[in-house]
Formats: structure tokens, C-alpha cells, sequence
């Protein structure tokens, strides 16, 4: 239901923006990325952008879109992004980018993708142990001041982290005031070295079941 959930603010968005709301149709598609990082609602964000006039997010979002799942949902999709990485002179390359001011190693889509999901909370008391890791439900409810959280499994040693969870602060969005909730599903990993944990939100398409398509 979440995946499904994600599929219809994409489409709702691309609706939008074939009415020529490109603002509302932005709200819906940005929330659907990142709740679902797939190239399909990937595409239909870059179109958003270009029609905002705001060519770096869409080349962002080109780069991040390549390197997602759901390629195969359309045979014209490839060609689209093959199309937009053209026009906005997206680089795939492992290279280093430099300007004028500063240089940054090149970080790749995927690597990005993760850190859409990814969000550093301290652990609250003294960290057990060199390295712990566990499973946790994330509950985010539209309207909600915080979200919820439940330890599934994993180091019990962790369980205390639900509190810490429960008021991190997510990327997640909602497009409007409808009511809904999102269960979503992350790995905790904490470490002495890393003085503190890392959770990250496990891809949508791990879940079982086929996947609904969003519009095209």
C-alpha cells in the first residue's frame, strides 16, 4: 500500500502537470521520490523542474533517476532519460568535479539514492559493544508532530533507540492535508567508531509482490 500510495501522488502529480500546474504537480512528485525512488516518478520530477526553470535540480534528479530501479516499466523510458542526461549535460562519470571555488570527489546515484533514505540519530546512553545493529517500523502520520517507532529485531541492546527514532527528523513529506500514514521499515547500525547510529530507510522494492506501475 505504501508503494501504492507513492504511485498515485506521482500520477495525481503528472496530471497536474500536463494541466499545467507544475507547482501542485512539484508537491505530489517530490513527496512520491522520496517515499519511492524509482525512474519513472524520477522522470516525471526532472519534467517538473525543467518547467520551473530549475535545470540543476533536474540534472540532479537525472543522475540519482539513472542510477534507480524500474527501468523496464516503460520501453520509452530509457530513451526519455537518455534524452534528459543529454540535454542537461548529466555526467556519470567517476571523475572529480572542480570549479573556480572548490572541488568535491564525484558521488555517484546510488550512493546518493541511499542518502535520500539515510538519517544519523545519537543513541541515547552509552553505545553497547564496538558495533549493534537492529530492525525498526517507522510509522509517519500526516499531521503528526512525530513519528512512531517499534523494534522488530536485531541487537536488544538497541531497543532503547525507539524514543531516539521516534523524534528524527525524516526527509519524508506529504503534498496535501489528506490523512495518511506510511509504515516504512530501516536498518539501525551503530558503532563506537562512528560515535553514534545510522538508519536507513530499506528500499521500497525489497518489499515482495509486483509493483505498481506509475503513470507513464
Amino acid at each position: 500500500r505504501t508503494r501504492a500510495l507513492a504511485a498515485q501522488w506521482d500520477t495525481l502529480g503528472f496530471s497536474k502537470l500536463r494541466a499545467g500546474d507544475a507547482l501542485s504537480a512539484q508537491k505530489y512528485i517530490e513527496s512520491a521520490w522520496v517515499l519511492w525512488q524509482r525512474v519513472p516518478i524520477g522522470e516525471h520530477l526532472i519534467e517538473v523542474y525543467e518547467k520551473l526553470g530549475k535545470k540543476q535540480d533536474a540534472a540532479r534528479i537525472c543522475r540519482l533517476a539513472l542510477a534507480a530501479p524500474g527501468k523496464g516499466d516503460d520501453p520509452e523510458l530509457w530513451s526519455k532519460l537518455g534524452a534528459a542526461e543529454k540535454r542537461l549535460g548529466v555526467s556519470t562519470s567517476d571523475s572529480v568535479v572542480v570549479n573556480a571555488k572548490s572541488y568535491k570527489p564525484f558521488s555517484s546515484g546510488g550512493i546518493e539514492l541511499s542518502e535520500m533514505r539515510s538519517v544519523k540519530v545519537p543513541f541515547p546512553g552509552e553505545l553497547p559493544g564496538e558495533y549493534k545493529s537492529a530492525t525498526f517500523d517507522v510509522i509517519i502520520t500526516n499531521g503528526a508532530g512525530a513519528a512512531q517507532a517499534r523494534f522488530v529485531e536485531g541487537a536488544d541492546e538497541l531497543r532503547p533507540a525507539v524514543k531516539t527514532l521516534a523524534n528524527a527528523r525524516f526527509l519524508q513529506t506529504f503534498p496535501d492535508d489528506t490523512p495518511a500514514k506510511l509504515i516504512l521499515q530501516g536498518l539501525l547500525s551503530c558503532s563506537r567508531a562512528a560515535k553514534g547510529c545510522m538508519f536507513v530507510f530499506l528500499p521500497l522494492d525489497t518489499l515482495a509482490g509486483p509493483a505498481p506501475s506509475p503513470l507513464q
